[in-house]
């Protein structure tokens, strides 16, 4: 899992490709509204790490998925009227593409 979660940082803005499937079980994320994006899909990768793609239309595959797009942070704390800071970040996709893979 810290292997993905240091790509995704380092990739924060850039648009790169990521393999996934969609996520049997929803885990709590932080939600952006994207106007162009307006679908949430929770997608796991490896079994180890799920994030929120934001597509313009449905995923409907089965198996696993290849997604095209831009990565972004979100940023948050458990306890916003906290003095202490607790921030943590979140990184999600921006979807241009995506297809069904074997």
């Amino acid at each position: 899992m810290e292997e993905i979660v240091k790509n995704l940082k380092e990739n924060v803005g850039n648009i790169i490709k990521i393999k996934g499937k969609k996520a049997s079980g929803l885990w709590q994320h932080m939600q952006k509204n994207i106007e162009t994006h307006q679908i949430i899909n929770y997608i796991d990768i490896d079994d180890t790490y799920q994030i929120i793609a934001y597509t313009q239309d449905e995923i409907k595959c089965e198996d696993k998925i290849e997604l095209t797009g831009e990565i972004i942070e979100l940023r948050g704390s458990k306890h916003p009227r906290s003095k202490v800071d607790e921030s943590f970040s979140e990184y999600q996709m921006i979807v241009d593409s995506w297809k069904c893979i074997d």
